[in-house]
């Protein structure tokens, strides 16, 4: 059967069902609400959908605003694209807006943010068929939201969102990790807070009530620490203090070679799942 062929008129629009792949720069969020399982107990069956919904549809409002595509989910995990599907150019930005949005309506949310180049398209049999991503990028997305609670923050992005990121908004870097498929280990951090402009009603701010305003020699000292300069990284970090969530674990950094470190994640995963956090 010819691609033109294959599709279909839905609302009057004509809906490509060809099985296809193309590249794209996207960006991926996962979103999934913490301790939703441990309500299950507490809750009755009613009272548990009624609850979902409400956040469901926060999430969806939200997003769609930020022009995401909410793609699929399962239970309280929310996976959320943006410029996977349609055209948007900010997208890294707007996925830091939802991060903020969301986690001032949604206090139990945690995120995980990540992007770069995937192929994007129609996978899968005339039987079963849906839009994908394919890619590191997805994975990623999906490692740094399972890592918010062993970490302690309700958000993570890779460095890449980072660098784009930090022009709009106050970030924290609080790890160095090696993330699947990656060939060195590169720093990670969390959205803190709006610089300015319409996102000021939704600044939010660490639970220790860190100020948003002060990250910026904790983040040259991860930085430093990444490029090998362990001189310039202690003398920064000296400046940005001890009391942030980063400036504890790159204290912790100096002391160990950064391959060594960043290969941590495995260790991570396996004291949480010790600690049973992740929920």
């Amino acid at each position: 059967m010819s691609v033109a062929s294959k599709a279909a008129l839905v609302g009057g629009r004509t809906l490509n069902t060809a099985v296809s792949l193309n590249a794209r720069r996207a960006t991926i969020l996962v979103v999934n609400l913490a301790g939703f399982h441990k309500t299950v107990r507490a809750l009755d069956t009613a009272s548990l959908l009624r609850s979902h919904s409400e956040s469901m549809k926060t999430i969806n409002q939200i997003v769609s605003a930020q022009k995401g595509v909410f793609d699929v989910f399962s239970g309280d995990h929310f996976t959320i694209t943006f410029n996977a599907v349609t055209n948007c150019a900010s997208h890294v930005t707007r996925a830091a807006a939802c991060i903020l949005q969301i986690g001032a309506k949604i206090e139990i949310a945690n995120f995980g943010a990540a992007s770069g180049q995937l192929l994007c398209g129609n996978m899968g049999i005339d039987e079963i068929k849906r839009f994908s991503m394919v890619g590191p990028t997805v994975n990623h997305a999906h490692v740094l939201e399972r890592l918010c609670k062993v970490i302690g923050v309700n958000s993570l992005v890779t460095y890449t969102c980072y660098e784009t990121m930090q022009f709009e908004y106050h970030m924290q870097c609080v790890d160095v990790v090696q993330l699947p498929f990656t060939k060195s280990p590169t720093p990670v951090a969390s959205v803190v807070g709006s610089k300015g402009g319409a996102n000021d009603e939704w600044m939010y701010v660490l639970k220790n009530n860190e100020d948003a305003s002060t990250f910026t020699e904790l983040n040259e000292a991860y930085l430093k620490y990444v490029g090998g300069d362990l001189g310039e990284a202690k003398a920064l970090l000296a400046k940005a203090g001890d009391e942030h969530i980063g400036s504890k674990a790159l204290q912790q950094m100096l002391s160990v070679p950064i391959d060594e470190w960043g290969k941590r994640l495995g260790l991570y995963y396996q004291v949480a799942l010790n600690a049973n956090i992740l929920d």
